[in-house]
């Protein structure tokens, strides 16, 4: 069965501390999938939602209208810096550019296994400028939507990266190393990914956002 990001998220949400869990959020079970065709989710606004369970103050529309300014900056970047922005590999330096260097991006690194809450949401990481293994290639992907660049998230064990992949050009993305470029066999090696679990889908393969 095809992984989606949706049950990314569910596991995800794993690594905030059971007590945290019990005692300020109401998620929805994982068993309710949302029917919408895999263009119209917005991975933003969804992210933004799941995070109101445990921010209920947060306002989702002046947290989207910060994406929308963050795509925005990056366009002129693009513009800016004179390369192709149809090029695959100029696209991903000029997000990676604005968001580690321009916006001073970065893994936190106190907070190793994602238990501080603010880490593990995406008006977090858009508040502190410092996320996790999940949130930073979320902030990353919900930007790239917008920018309407072929870049998916691909759920590795205990860990997430993103990929370009417009079927022509295909490079994975480590967000937590600055967007740097890591081939398919170094996370199966470093992860030690089984054969069978390739075979079946359940890493290193592109997900959907249904």
């Amino acid at each position: 069965m095809k992984a989606t990001i949706k049950w990314v998220i569910a596991v995800i949400i794993l690594y905030v501390p059971l007590y945290f869990l019990v005692t300020t959020t109401h998620l929805p079970p994982p068993d309710k999938p949302v029917h919408q065709p895999d263009d119209q989710i917005d991975l933003t606004r969804a992210a933004l939602v799941i995070a109101k369970e445990v921010f209920p103050d947060i306002n989702i529309d002046s947290y989207i209208h910060r994406i929308d300014l963050m795509v925005h900056e990056i366009k002129l970047l693009m513009l800016r810096c004179g390369g192709d922005v149809n090029d695959p590999e100029y696209r991903i330096r000029c997000i990676n550019t604005y968001l580690f260097r321009t916006s001073k991006i970065s893994y936190d690194h106190a907070d190793f296994f994602g238990r501080t809450p603010s880490n593990c949401f995406l008006n977090g990481i858009m508040d502190t400028g410092k996320g996790a293994c999940f949130t930073m290639p979320l902030l990353y992907l919900c930007l790239a939507q917008r920018l309407d660049f072929p870049i998916y998230g691909v759920n590795v064990p205990q860990h997430f990266i993103l990929r370009y992949d417009d079927g022509n050009y295909r490079s994975n993305i480590e967000v937590t190393g600055q967007g740097g470029m890591t081939p398919d066999e170094g996370y199966i090696e470093d992860f030690k990914i089984l054969t069978a679990e390739l075979t079946a889908g359940v890493f290193m393969k592109n997900l959907s956002n249904n």
